[in-house]
């Protein structure tokens, strides 16, 4: 196990923050970590282990320590509405066949990594249901606040990024240090090629955040200046991702947020300004072409040619077992629907949508979790396109979130 330069930096700071007992510092470093994708804390054989791994336990830590509750063994939320036991009582039984799956596995390379898969998916779950047990210590208005901070840190990172592989700004080693130390393959051609991708490991992961904290700012109660300048720096990083899971994430949220959201002020600001923006990039043909590299010639595309592969093995292996599958990670497809048909079957697709469904709809159903619900919408969107990972961090980090405000909800004195 090697620990990088970025991973000691980052294990010191943790350790300061939970030391200094801010639940705010605490909470935000939770939120920027779970979009620092593109930078690894340790190596171990192979695989990175990023920071989220990291700040999700010690949140957890730290609520154990912190809540009476909790150390009084009141772990559950007190709620009599049933989507919260729901999804509590489903997401435990997903982790528990995705483990029971895993173990059960005969393959040698699932076998080496297993331990990691399965404790990162543990530590993910273990975190989601600890947050709501922030809302003690943090007033709305914070986690707002914190929120919009991480949004900020990402996009202005997106921007000296987008910059640098355009070669505008020179490449130097802070970033690769720091922000691009992850040994991925197709990392070291990210940093050569000019396209938005900010602290993920290429322009399709970064799309649902971008997305999300887009159609976040807007569905927000308060709106003002600050929130329609970052908007329309996050719309513009949004196109620059040149990304088809980006636009298509952008349109299906886009679509849930003008059907559930209550706020619908922000759109006579959004919509003249949008309006002459589109007419100018048709004018100039530049949307032309961005909608043939990304979507009309992306069938033709090696990367397409991959992918359908991806699909047709993951389909393959839901046919040898389409109850059960044949084990988390034993295969991977292109879209999040048909990787967990290949790995977990009807059974665990069942379970994964029992998790994810009751609390993604009392999100959308209460206008406290609504604008955080946008992050969830759009990781989603985006993972049943192009993003086929359970674990993938900012879906994780929406769940987090929605989860969260939800607890605000509720009667805080009486649920934590």
């Amino acid at each position: 196990m090697n620990i990088t330069i970025f991973g000691i930096f980052f294990i010191i700071t943790l350790l300061c923050i939970f030391i200094s007992n801010n639940a705010k510092m605490t909470l935000g470093i939770l939120v920027f970590s779970m979009c620092v994708q593109s930078a690894a804390v340790v190596m171990i054989g192979g695989a990175a282990v990023g920071p989220q791994l990291f700040a999700s336990t010690m949140l957890f830590v730290w609520v154990l320590l912190n809540s009476k509750s909790v150390l009084s063994g009141k772990i559950v939320i007190k709620t009599k509405e049933r989507y919260w036991r729901l999804s509590t009582v489903s997401i435990w039984l997903f982790f528990g066949y995705i483990a029971f799956t895993t173990y059960q596995s005969d393959s040698t390379e699932i076998n080496n990594n297993r331990n990691l898969y399965v404790i990162q998916l543990l530590i993910y779950i273990i975190c989601y249901l600890s947050v709501p047990y922030v809302t003690k210590r943090l007033d709305k208005k914070d986690v707002d606040k914190i929120i919009e901070g991480v949004i900020i840190i990402v996009a202005v990172i997106g921007i000296i990024q987008f910059l640098t592989t355009s070669d505008i700004l020179p490449r130097n080693f802070l970033l690769e240090t720091f922000v691009y130390n992850n040994s991925e393959e197709n990392l070291a051609y990210n940093l050569y090629y000019p396209r938005v991708f900010s602290v993920f490991l290429e322009p399709s992961y970064c799309a649902p955040f971008l997305v999300g904290g887009f159609f976040y700012l807007i569905s927000r109660e308060t709106w003002n200046r600050k929130s329609l300048v970052l908007a329309i720096i996050l719309a513009v990083e949004i196109t620059l991702t040149f990304s088809a899971t980006a636009y298509g994430a952008t349109l299906i949220t886009g679509i849930v947020y003008i059907l559930v959201s209550k706020n619908k002020k922000s759109l006579k600001f959004l919509i003249p300004l949008a309006v002459p923006m589109l007419l100018l990039l048709f004018i100039t043909g530049t949307m032309q072409n961005i909608l043939s590299n990304v979507i009309f010639n992306k069938m033709g595309t090696s990367s397409a040619y991959t992918r359908n592969g991806w699909d047709m093995q993951a389909w393959d292996m839901f046919l040898k077992n389409p109850l059960f599958g044949m084990g988390y990670k034993m295969v991977r497809g292109s879209q999040l629907y048909i990787s967990i048909l290949g790995q977990l079957g009807i059974v665990g697709t069942i379970l994964y949508i029992l998790s994810v469904l009751p609390i993604l709809l009392a999100g959308l159903r209460r206008s406290v979790a609504t604008p955080v619900s946008m992050f969830l919408i759009g990781s989603i969107a985006a993972q049943m396109i192009a993003i086929p990972d359970l674990d993938f961090c900012v879906f994780w980090l929406s769940m987090y979130l929605v989860r969260m405000m939800l607890a605000y909800g509720n009667n805080r004195r009486e649920s934590v």
